[in-house]
C-alpha cells in the first residue's frame, strides 16, 4: 500500500482539546481524528484495521476457551435472550457465548450451579497472557463489591474514559478506591474519659471540629445517614453508617453491604423523619431503635472520640465503642493516596486505570427473564451466570500508549520510507523493497509522498509501526537504516533486505537459491 493512496491524514500538532496522550499518538498518526462535540474517536483506516485485528485476538481467545459466537443485535438482553430460550438441561453446560457490541466483546458464560467456583477468570488470565506476550504490563485490579474482576494497563493521568484508582509501588498491589481493604482491626484499649456534651458552633466539618477541640482527625467520628431501597421494594428507608474521621466511606461497599445496586445521602426530608435532626451534628450515641447502623472495621474499638451529639451546634466527647455505641462490623473504607496498602501497608499512589475487561457476576436477571435447567435427578437448578465486557477501543489506546504497536495489531507490519525524492536511487530502491516484500505476503507500506522531510520524519516514528527503514541516497548506493524491536541498524541495501526477511519470518531468495 502506498500512502499517498491511504486515508491517513497524519499532523505534526496536537489535536485540539485532546489530553490523552495515546489519543493524541493516534490521532497525529493519521489512524483516527477527534470529535470534540461527542468526545468520540472516528477511526480511519489505520484505525479500523488495528482495531480489527484486536478483535481477532479477542476471538481466537475466546474460541479457545470454548467460545460460540452469537448475534442477538435486535434482543435488548443480548447473549443472555438467546440463552433463556436454549439452555435447558445440564449436559448443555458449562456455556460461553460471545458477541461482538460497539467496540468490544460482550461474553456470558453459563455454569452448573453444582460446579465448583473457578479460583479466577480463564478468559482474564488468558488475555493478560496474551497481553504480556506483546509488551504490555497488564494487571488484575483487586476484587470490588460484587465480585468485580478487572484486567487493567496503566495509563496517562488523563487517558479518556478510564478509572482512576491506586497502586503500591512497593508490592504492586493495584485496585482502586473501592477495593477490600481487610485486617484493619485495631485495638485502642480501654477509655479513659466521661462521655461529656461539649458546644461546637459551625463545627459541621471534621475539619472544623478538630480545630476547635484540638483532637486529630483519627479522633473523631463521622455518622453518615444513607437512602437505600427497602427489602420489600417499596419505597426508601435510612440506615446509619460509622467512619473514623480521617477516613472516606465507599459507597459501593455500603451498597454491597445491603445488596442493593445504589445508596445516596439521606435528603434532609428524610433525615427528619428519622432523627428529626440537621445534619452536622449527628452522632451514635441514643440512635432511635430500629435504625440499623454499620460500621468499618476500624471504628471497632474506638476509645475517646468525639462524635456528634444530635443537636445543633454540639459534640460529644470521650465516647467509646461497646460502652456508648456499636455496630455490625464490615469493609467500608474507600481506600485513597497515602493510606496504608491492603497487602503490605506501604503508601498507596494513585493511578489511571485502563480497563481492559471486566467480568461481574450476574446475580439477579432483568425483569422478566428467567433461566433455569434441569439437572440430572430432572430438578430445576439456576445455573451460576457471569459476564464479561473485552473493551477492543481501551486496549487500542493501550497500544498507543507505547512506541509501537505489536506486528499482528499494527496495520502494517512494515514502513518503507525513502529519503530522496522523485526518481531518486534511494525512491527507486523502496518502491522495489516494497514490491518485494509485498509479494512475499508481508503488510508493507510505501510513503511514496512527495511530502517535505519534517513531516516525512515526524511520520516515521509516528505511524507506529513495528518495523520501519529508511533508505538513503549515496554516492554510488543506498544504505538502510532498520528499526526493529527497539533497535537501529544501518546497513547496505542487501543486507537490510536479507535481515528484514528474516526478522519478519520469511526468507529471502538468495536464502532460497
Amino acid at each position: 500500500m502506498k500512502l499517498s493512496r491511504l486515508l491517513a491524514p497524519t499532523s505534526r500538532n496536537n489535536p485540539s482539546k485532546v489530553r490523552d496522550e495515546a489519543a493524541i499518538r493516534l490521532v497525529r498518526g493519521g489512524y483516527g481524528l477527534y470529535e470534540p462535540s461527542s468526545e468520540e474517536l472516528l477511526l480511519l483506516p489505520l484505525g479500523e484495521v488495528t482495531l480489527g485485528n484486536i478483535f481477532d485476538l479477542f476471538d481466537d481467545l475466546c474460541r479457545d476457551e470454548g467460545g460460540q459466537s452469537v448475534d442477538s443485535a435486535s434482543l435488548p438482553g443480548g447473549a443472555l435472550s438467546i440463552a433463556v430460550r436454549i439452555v435447558k438441561q445440564e449436559e448443555q453446560l458449562p456455556l460461553l457465548l460471545f458477541e461482538r457490541r460497539g467496540r468490544g466483546l460482550d461474553l456470558l458464560s453459563i455454569d452448573g450451579a453444582s460446579a465448583p467456583d473457578p479460583d479466577g477468570d480463564p478468559i482474564l488470565e488468558r488475555l493478560g497472557e496474551e497481553l504480556r506476550d506483546r509488551g504490555l504490563e497488564p494487571v488484575l485490579l483487586e476484587k470490588e463489591p460484587g465480585g468485580t474482576i478487572r484486567l487493567a494497563l496503566k495509563g496517562s493521568p488523563k487517558a479518556r474514559r478510564a478509572v482512576e484508582g491506586l497502586v503500591c509501588p512497593h508490592c504492586g498491589w493495584a485496585g482502586t478506591a473501592h477495593s477490600p481493604a481487610p485486617g484493619r482491626i485495631v485495638d485502642y484499649g480501654p477509655s479513659q474519659e466521661a462521655l461529656k456534651e461539649v458546644r461546637t458552633p459551625g463545627a459541621d466539618t471534621i475539619a472544623e471540629l478538630c480545630r476547635q477541640l484540638d483532637l486529630p482527625p483519627e479522633r473523631t467520628l463521622k455518622t453518615m445517614f444513607y437512602s437505600l431501597p427497602a427489602p420489600d421494594g417499596e419505597g426508601r428507608r435510612v440506615v446509619v453508617v460509622l467512619m473514623r474521621g480521617d477516613c472516606k466511606i465507599s459507597e459501593a461497599k455500603v451498597a454491597a453491604f445491603f445488596g442493593v445496586d445504589e445508596v445516596r445521602f439521606a435528603t434532609a426530608v428524610e433525615l427528619h423523619e428519622t432523627m428529626g435532626s440537621l445534619g452536622g451534628y449527628l452522632g451514635p450515641v441514643g440512635l432511635p431503635e430500629g435504625v440499623t447502623v454499620i460500621a468499618d472495621e476500624n471504628v471497632q474499638g474506638l476509645a475517646d472520640v468525639a462524635v456528634g451529639a444530635n443537636r445543633a451546634d454540639h459534640h460529644r466527647t470521650g465516647a467509646a465503642w461497646g460502652r456508648d455505641f456499636r455496630a455490625v462490623v464490615t469493609d467500608l473504607i474507600a481506600l485513597e493516596k497515602g493510606k496504608p496498602c491492603p497487602a503490605c501497608g506501604a503508601s498507596l499512589e494513585e493511578a489511571t486505570w485502563r480497563v481492559i475487561a471486566e467480568r461481574t457476576p450476574l446475580g439477579t436477571l432483568p425483569e422478566g427473564m428467567d433461566l433455569s435447567y434441569r439437572d440430572s435427578d430432572r430438578k430445576p437448578r439456576r445455573p451460576r451466570l457471569a459476564t464479561t465486557r473485552l473493551d477492543a477501543e481501551a486496549l487500542l489506546m493501550a497500544f498507543f500508549d507505547g512506541d509501537t504497536l505489536p506486528l499482528d495489531i499494527a496495520p502494517f507490519q512494515v514502513l518503507v520510507t525513502p529519503w530522496g525524492e522523485g526518481e531518486s536511487s534511494s525512491a527507486e530502491a523502496a518502491e522495489s523493497l516494497h514490491d518485494e516484500l509485498s509479494e512475499a505476503g508481508f503488510a508493507v507500506l510505501l510513503d511514496d509522498r512527495f511530502a517535505k522531510a519534517p513531516l516525512r520524519e515526524a511520520d516515521f516514528d509516528g505511524l507506529s509501526l513495528p518495523v520501519r527503514i529508511a533508505l538513503h541516497d549515496e554516492a554510488d548506493s543506498v544504505r538502510a537504516t532498520l528499526h526493529i524491536d527497539g533497535e537501529t541498524a544501518d546497513l547496505p541495501l542487501d543486507d537490510a533486505a536479507h535481515f528484514l526477511f528474516h526478522a519478519l519470518g520469511g526468507s529471502c531468495s538468495c536464502c532460497d537459491s
